[in-house]
């Protein structure tokens, strides 16, 4: 294509000119020397645009880097949360379940204290059973949202101290319900 573009602006210089030998080498050899300083410049260009693109690629590069470090950063911080919050929910399992094991030796040390002394028996039992119960409830509060573990810790309060009145009465049955 370069050599096209040499001969039509040699043979259009070659067609104007028309005026004699000397003119004609004048303006083939501006023509060519034109032809020389364009190819000098598209080769400047051309390197100019391979330099511009390595660097736009290169940035690229380094911005998809660090998207990616970025990503794996938000990747480990949610997976060690999730970590996190499958061990809180853990441990609040295991400390109901404890506090449920806790209630029920409770409960059979005072059946058993109740077995030795038979006027006692409906009250200890019904007292060991509901606090058994209550700190199987708070327990279960504390698994809750904070803005629902108050209420939740009043009501397991009030249901404690409503079976006590009822075992202090008299009455030798345990409260109804559990927890």
């Amino acid at each position: 294509m370069q050599a096209s573009k040499v001969m039509i602006t040699a043979l259009l210089a070659f067609g104007i000119a028309g005026c004699g030998e000397q003119q004609e080498r004048e303006t083939a050899s501006e023509a060519t020397h034109d032809v020389a300083e364009a190819r000098i410049e598209a080769q400047e260009h051309v390197a100019d645009a391979r330099t511009e693109a390595q660097d736009d690629a290169l940035e690229a590069r380094e911005d998809l880097i660090k998207e990616k470090r970025d990503v794996q950063q938000d990747v480990a911080q949610a997976e060690q949360k999730a970590r996190d919050a499958e061990l809180e929910a853990q441990q609040a399992r295991e400390n109901i379940d404890r506090t449920a094991a806790e209630g029920q030796q409770r409960v059979a040390e005072a059946e058993q204290r109740a077995t030795q002394a038979p006027a006692k028996v409906g009250t200890k039992v019904a007292i060991a059973e509901a606090e058994a119960e209550h700190k199987v409830a708070v327990e279960r509060c504390d698994t809750l949202p904070e803005n629902q573990q108050q209420q939740c810790e009043a009501q397991a309060n009030a249901k404690l101290e409503q079976a006590r009145q009822q075992a202090s009465g008299g009455t030798n049955a345990a409260p109804e319900g559990g927890g």
